[in-house]
């Protein structure tokens, strides 16, 4: 039997593996516990405002920790355009820029798919979060879900549509790495191989 040497070690390929897997899963749990918790708002724009709206209610994991009756102003940045807009505590970032804003990506809206990531400028201690599918390292730089933010005190500016510089900060660096072993990107190789 002939050796073959891995592309990746051990550790490298049990991440790839793994975090789909365990990500997939977690969008599929959430998706089936969010059905039976959600509600209709029939606000907003863009082209989720042709339809209605369907918006989570709160996060389990943050129900007593945010007051309804509070608001904060919240400099929202998408594009070239800029907002301060007044938040309540019990909305998410990503329901207030999609109210605001046009074509603000979000998939999910449970914290797993990342596709609404957005960063935290200015203001992280006034930011609730809940469960969302970021590592310590990514949120130590600011970035956030969105879908998974909430406005709890002042002095928060929020840049959404950062998805691209998340996905580059958690999985370019195994690319980059591949790439360094071997000379070139994975696509390049499979074009020799058929």
């Amino acid at each position: 039997m002939k050796f073959v040497p891995s592309v990746f070690n051990e550790h490298e390929l049990a991440f790839l593996l793994l975090v789909p897997m365990k990500a997939a899963i977690i969008a599929l749990i959430s998706f089936f516990l969010s059905v039976f918790s959600f509600k209709i708002s029939k606000h907003g724009s863009g082209w989720r405002s042709k339809f209605s709206t369907i918006l989570r209610e709160i996060p389990m994991e943050l129900i007593g920790q945010l007051d309804p009756s509070k608001s904060w102003t919240v400099k929202f940045k998408f594009q070239d355009k800029e907002k301060d807009i007044v938040v309540t505590e019990d909305t998410s970032l990503l329901e207030i820029g999609e109210k605001y804003f046009d074509d603000v990506p979000s998939s999910c809206r449970n914290g797993v798919c990342t596709t609404c990531s957005a960063k935290i400028v200015e203001g992280r201690d006034s930011i609730k979060l809940a469960v969302n599918g970021f590592g310590e390292d990514i949120i130590a730089q600011g970035y956030v879900c969105s879908c998974q933010s909430y406005a709890a005190g002042p002095g928060i500016v929020i840049e959404l549509g950062k998805y691209d510089e998340v996905y580059e900060e958690q999985y370019g660096k195994y690319e980059q790495s591949y790439e360094m072993k071997f000379g070139s990107k994975k696509g390049d190789l499979k074009k020799g191989l058929f």
